[in-house]
């Protein structure tokens, strides 16, 4: 355990690694400090308060965080790979922006309004988090899992999400899509439609199978056997394979 007092005292005194503390609990850092670089790597956070202090280049990575607010902090440049934010973590308004945030898992945790422009974002687990009016421009999704979380006038303007691993039941009303990228070629905005809440349907299926259903099913208007075609490629339910399908087609007729 360690308070306030002897942390911004011991780092003040030049010390960063503050790894090995393990667990900290109510921890009110005042706003406005700096601590910038500090290592708390594999801390255990519980109802911490970071609010408005600037973290940019600090180690966060596999830390496990509760109900702990990062609002208004500055976090540019930081590494939180492989942190847990479980529910009641706040990052609100946080500057993120080129931030490492690769294997993340979040989980009802709350990014209203943060900058991540540019950050790395690969092979995160993100389930019933929001997003509201978040910049997400320039970020890394390889291999991403994002579903039921509220993206909700976020702008996602020629993000790739050609490689995720899933994005489902999101809530994106409002959220810029302008060139996203959900196969080879981007899309715009007003060519989402129905799928706007699963971007990379298309991503399931590779482009050779989609010419093979142009050929075989659409181009003789056999939508249902395109269907048919794009559930037995993909293992798909009807419902999301009707809308790739019908984008296919969308796409066909334009």
């Amino acid at each position: 355990m360690i308070d306030i007092q002897e942390l911004i005292g011991r780092y003040a005194a030049g010390e960063r690694d503050f790894s090995s503390v393990g667990v900290i609990r109510q921890l009110e850092v005042p706003r406005g400090t700096n601590l910038s670089g500090i290592n708390l790597r594999g801390c255990n956070f519980s109802e911490l308060d970071f609010t408005e202090v600037n973290l940019v280049g600090a180690n966060f990575s596999e830390v496990t965080c509760q109900f702990t607010s990062f609002r208004n902090a500055d976090l540019r440049d930081a590494n939180m790979s492989a942190a847990t934010f479980w529910e009641g973590t706040d990052l609100s308004n946080a500057d993120l922006s080129f931030a490492n945030l690769s294997q993340l898992t979040v989980e009802d945790a709350i990014l209203n309004g943060a900058n991540m422009t540019g950050v790395d974002l690969r092979q995160a687990y993100i389930k019933a988090a929001s997003f509201q009016a978040a910049n997400l421009v320039q970020a890394n999704l390889c291999d991403a899992w994002i579903s039921s979380s509220n993206l909700q006038d976020a702008n996602l303007a020629g993000v790739d999400l050609s490689k995720m691993k899933q994005w489902s039941l999101n809530k994106v009303s409002g959220a810029n899509f302008e060139n996203v990228v959900t196969q080879s070629s981007p899309l715009k905005s007003d060519e989402l439609g129905t799928v706007a809440t699963n971007v990379n349907l298309l991503s399931q299926i590779s482009e050779g199978d989609i010419e093979i259903m142009k050929k075989e099913y659409l181009y003789f208007g056999d939508r249902l056997g395109a269907i048919r075609f794009f559930r037995e490629k993909t293992g798909l339910d009807l419902a999301p394979a009707k809308e790739a399908v019908d984008l296919i087609m969308s796409r066909m007729e334009s």
